[in-house]
């Protein structure tokens, strides 16, 4: 009888749990919901357009999912639109979400006073977003796939490419001389890649339009605070100590193969200025496409720089907003405005 009433406990124990969990499901489905409507209320209210079609939630036991039909959005400078998007997280860490759409694919960032814009369609778009509690982007992970992109440049020169595969990353860091506190995120680490890029076909006719891998890896510190939200052009942005250290700048282009690495800052009057150092495979080729497209600037030979083994060693600098490629001039480079 004892044992028949420790086993009559343990499937009240288990029932109970499972009990607590739907309850917990429910809840925060619940939270989902409203969390999702408040978004919604505060876009437009903003005067942002946030319409879709349809939302279908569901994802028990799991998870807490959201399958969006039609959705179309604009604002601060950026435009989405998607046939489906689907997002869930997990009921026990709504803080990291994952993301995908499929269909009309659509990403635009396109501000109203700027020249330059670009814009993405992709098959498909995956991404994984990381949340503090506090509502401030911890990180981001974002990869289209067979993707093709229009825009235009600072100079309004119009552009576009076709890629098998683009991904980005970016990690916030905690700031190391304040508290450690969702509020002191002043550092980040990048990470891009890119795949199998189809470019036009004039840019460099020697090495031809296709690049077949491109690979960055850098942290960005000494910005302002994260938890102030400051766009790339706010003054407090210029007056900080931006350090933008590259652990890895890698391509492979038409027979030639570069690999580099190097630190890049703000000067005093807010231009770019360092150096970043390569070794090229190929070097030779690549000075003589970038020559024939008007990229580089005097001498009129490349004596001196052999291709060797392993790949030559040169610099790419910027200083006094002049830019360098060897003993070539590349052209100038301004202010970030």
């Amino acid at each position: 009888m004892k044992g028949h009433k420790r086993y009559i406990a343990v499937l009240f124990l288990i029932f109970a749990l499972i009990g607590a969990y739907v309850g917990y499901w429910y809840y925060a489905m619940g939270k989902a919901k409203e969390a999702f409507a408040a978004a919604v209320a505060s876009e437009r209210a903003q005067g942002n357009t946030l319409d879709f079609k349809s939302v279908e939630w569901g994802g028990f036991p799991i998870r807490i999912s959201a399958t969006i039909q039609g959705l179309r959005y604009a604002g601060h400078g950026y435009e989405a639109d998607a046939d489906i998007m689907m997002a869930e997280v997990l009921p026990w860490n709504p803080t990291h979400a994952l993301i995908r759409a499929d269909g009309n694919v659509r990403l635009a960032s396109r501000l109203p006073d700027r020249v330059e814009w670009i814009e993405f369609r992709p098959e498909t778009m995956i991404a994984s977003l990381r949340v503090t509690f506090g509502g401030l982007l911890e990180g981001a992970d974002v990869e289209f796939r067979q993707v093709r992109s229009d825009g235009t440049d600072f100079d309004g020169n119009d552009f576009s490419f076709n890629a098998a595969r683009l991904q980005g990353d970016i990690i916030y860091l905690p700031s190391t001389d304040k508290p450690i506190n969702e509020y002191s995120r002043d550092a980040a680490n990048l990470a891009f890649s890119a795949d199998q890029l189809l470019i036009s076909d004039g840019f460099a006719p020697t090495l031809g339009p296709r690049i077949s891998t491109i690979r960055i890896a850098a942290k960005l510190s000494g910005l302002p605070l994260i938890s102030q939200n400051s766009p790339f052009n706010d003054p407090r942005f210029k007056r900080s100590d931006y350090m933008l250290d590259i652990a890895r700048l890698d391509f492979d282009w038409g027979g030639v193969s570069a690999k580099g690495n190097g630190k890049l800052k703000l000067d005093d009057v807010a231009r770019p200025a360092g150096d970043l150092d390569f070794k090229i495979i190929g070097l030779g080729k690549l000075i003589e496409a970038l020559r024939a497209n008007g990229t580089l600037q005097a001498p009129a030979s490349v004596e001196g720089l052999p291709d060797v083994p392993g790949g030559t060693p040169i610099s790419l600098a910027i200083e006094n907003g002049r830019v360098t490629f060897g003993p070539f001039l590349v052209g100038t480079v301004g202010a970030i405005d």
